[in-house]
């Protein structure tokens, strides 16, 4: 996952020292962290407990629900505020789209998705 110990713990809200020690087995793991390390970093439950199957869960947006957690934390105005530049950032990434698709009359698309009148392209590029 690229955490340090100290990531890891602090997304599960204990102490490092508590990681440590389970990492050494100094400490049992109990039940409630397995839970908590499941659902915080989509581990797969099973796998932390018998270490069989696949370490990650398969289907779990990672980031969406990242987003998430740290929208709630904001404040109204800011909601408000992140929500618009999302559908701004939408409305550009489907002009984009658009432009890609179908260039402006008398333009032919060549490198990427920029575009060059034909008038100005050289015979046999």
């Amino acid at each position: 996952m690229g955490l340090t110990q100290q990531k890891f713990a602090e997304g599960l809200k204990i102490s490092q020292s508590h990681i440590g020690a389970m990492e050494l087995n100094t400490r049992k793991v109990p039940e409630r962290i397995i839970k908590m390390i499941s659902f915080t970093y989509g581990v797969n439950e099973n796998w932390l407990k018998t270490g069989t199957g696949e370490m990650f869960e398969q289907g779990r947006d990672f980031r969406l629900e990242e987003l998430i957690a740290n929208f709630k934390k904001l404040d109204g105005l800011l909601q408000d505020y992140v929500l618009k530049q999302v559908r701004l950032a939408l409305e550009y990434q489907e002009s984009k789209e658009q432009e890609t698709i179908a260039p402006p009359p008398g333009r032919t698309k060549c490198r990427g998705n920029s575009s060059i009148p034909e008038s100005q392209r050289k015979a046999g590029s």
